[in-house]
């Protein structure tokens, strides 16, 4: 997942032309990774050259016009690029995880065995043993100066590794004791994921130098520091944030304004000359379309660099403003059409929307000397009708307001404490009383009977990690919602390529009715819930690693990255089953390895 540039000059004018928006080693904090080379005690700024003395003014060097932009004799000068690009990475991580239930029945979002998160084995553990791997590869085909086309593809994405073991025919299933390899391609019916996956390709269109920009097609989605709208990039990122959009571009007075419209969704396709054929949009009234504006100033990571080095501040920012609207919707389930004409929804399943939802999100990040923050605050306000309570009622209201905000900051020591880095995260997401967080089941069950017609729970992209975070949020909640956190952290770098972390995460929910401690069914907001407690847990996390991340930005070419983590989570009271049970210690540790070209 590697980010390149072609960087040359002609006279006083540059031509750029960036490969992917991604940056190779996206540490998931949207701010510059620590490095030898960001300590500034020991180095020093080479001061500006004089000015000749001379009594004759410098001439002044013409401007190029467009047209000579566009010439075809500047092969000297101009270096060509290659047709085609190939960056990604592969990664395997394999580990041992223990009561990710916290050894009771505290963490279900809904009633039953549908609101469980991991299968009870091992005594009614939780537990689990695993190897997983994935394989990125990211083309870019360029097709001239100004034309990309860029692509995203997954080939065993997240598999886990001895899933697919061959049948022993003569016993009519799987004895994996006597399998002779691997089921691969659609004959891996065990894995219901397809071993080979299309992403993202899009076309990238720029023109005035690059001022200018134009993109169409389905693509990875980043903003500001990853909290809300997180494109999953990273290397140890597991899910994906892709957007079908058109956005075109524009810079002025150092920033970036984008118009955006996204196809959010279509409803059924239908294939009128078969699945080789086109498709077509089979329902025309029930489309939902989001048009958005962003405005924002984003340094480049290496010229944020240079600039902090030369013992500059730089202010980075951005507004994103997006509006969803749908007027009408589809009732019912909805079902696979393919080429049956008979399964596509009728006028008689037609029923209101009226939906409108607007989303505001700005973000904040500073850089000075050895100091980086970074602050990112979002809210979601609007309203939809849909018939959940009853297919039978006209379709209902529900009201929508969500809030949340992100706060990163690090600190990088130099001289006697050279290499030791400290950082403190920070955050909230808004919630409500409608049992469990809401994670799971993505917003379903934050409404249910008795009169609770609202969606409250903020939800920070899955993608977004509030430190190592390896058990209560990436693991076992499944995201930050409902809830609030500290952590403080500090790593230290043993030399140019090996490094450790340790880090101390507390959480706490919001309101203590949505967590497993309450004991009565919770049938509305009014009904009073007893042993209802807020805090959640206290997370310790440790890593030791080597290569990659520590070293990207000393320009370094560093492919390799491996490490070890380990996680310890105990829970309070918030987790006590309806049982009364109370919650026991859960712990991990993984190795991992990453190795990107």
């Amino acid at each position: 997942m590697r980010q390149t540039s072609w960087l040359f000059s002609f006279i006083i004018l540059a031509w750029a032309t960036s490969a992917a928006a991604q940056s190779p080693v996206n540490t998931n904090d949207g701010m510059i990774a620590p490095n030898d080379d960001f300590n500034l005690e020991d180095k020093e700024v080479e001061p500006t050259p004089e000015e000749p003395k001379t009594k004759e003014k410098p001439k002044k060097e013409p401007a190029l016009s467009l047209a000579d932009w566009e010439r075809t004799d500047w092969a000297l000068v101009k270096p060509e690029k290659a047709l085609v690009e190939v960056t990604g990475y592969f990664r395997a991580r394999s580990g041992t995880f223990r009561k990710l239930n916290f050894g009771n029945n505290g963490y279900t979002e809904q009633d039953g065995d549908a609101g469980r998160r991991y299968p009870l084995n091992d005594g009614g553990n939780a537990n689990t043993s695993y190897t997983d791997m994935r394989l990125r590869i990211m083309p870019k085909m360029n097709i001239s100066d100004n034309i990309s086309v860029m692509m995203t593809f997954d080939v065993m994405d997240n598999l886990v590794l001895g899933s697919t073991p061959t049948n022993f025919p003569d016993k009519g299933g799987p004895i994996e004791t006597l399998s002779t390899g691997q089921l691969t391609g659609n004959r891996a019916s065990r894995d219901p994921r397809d071993m080979l996956v299309a992403k993202h390709a899009y076309v990238r269109m720029t023109a005035l130098n690059e001022q200018l920009e134009l993109r169409v097609g389905r693509m990875p989605d980043h903003w500001g520091m990853g909290m809300l709208y997180n494109s999953g990039m990273c290397i140890d990122c597991d899910f994906d944030r892709s957007v079908d959009r058109a956005a075109v571009s524009f810079r002025l007075a150092g920033h970036t304004i984008a118009l955006m419209f996204d196809w959010v969704g279509t409803g059924p396709s239908f294939y009128p000359f078969g699945a080789d054929g086109p498709g077509v949009d089979g329902v025309i009234w029930n489309d939902a379309q989001e048009y958005g504006l962003r405005v924002h100033k984003e340094d480049h990571p290496d010229d944020i660099r240079e600039k902090v080095l030369q013992g500059k501040t730089v202010l980075n920012y951005g507004m994103h403003n997006g509006i969803r609207v749908q007027k009408s919707g589809v009732s019912g389930d909805p079902v696979a059409v393919g080429t049956d004409v008979t399964k596509l929804p009728t006028e008689a399943q037609k029923e209101s929307r009226d939906a409108l939802l607007y989303t505001g999100d700005g973000y904040l990040k500073l850089h000075h000397r050895n100091f980086q923050l970074g602050i990112e605050a979002a809210i979601q306000v609007g309203s939809f009708k849909d018939k959940i309570y009853d297919v039978n009622l006209d379709p209902q209201k529900t009201k929508i307001l969500m809030y949340g905000f992100a706060l990163e900051s690090k600190y990088t020591f130099t001289g006697v404490a050279k290499g030791t880095l400290l950082s403190f995260k920070s955050g909230m997401a808004s919630g409500d009383k409608a049992p469990g967080f809401g994670a799971l089941s993505r917003q379903s069950n934050q409404r249910y009977a008795g009169g609770d017609s609202s969606i409250n729970n903020f939800q920070f992209s899955p993608n977004y990690t509030v430190g190592l975070d390896m058990l209560v949020y990436r693991r076992i909640i499944g995201t930050v919602t409902d809830t609030f956190y500290i952590r403080p952290a500090v790593s230290y770098d043993f030399n140019e390529d090996f490094s450790g972390e340790i880090a101390m995460l507390y959480s706490q929910a919001v309101y203590g009715a949505s967590t497993p401690s309450c004991t009565a069914a919770n049938t509305g907001d009014s009904v009073a819930r007893t042993g209802c407690k807020t805090p959640m847990a206290l997370e310790f996390d440790a890593e030791v690693s080597y290569g990659l991340a520590k070293t990207y930005f000393a320009g370094k070419t560093q492919r390799l990255r491996a490490s070890l983590v380990g996680a310890l989570a105990v829970p309070f009271g918030a987790f006590t089953d309806t049982a009364g049970k109370s919650p026991s210690l859960a712990w991990m540790i993984q190795g991992r390895m990453f190795v990107t070209f």
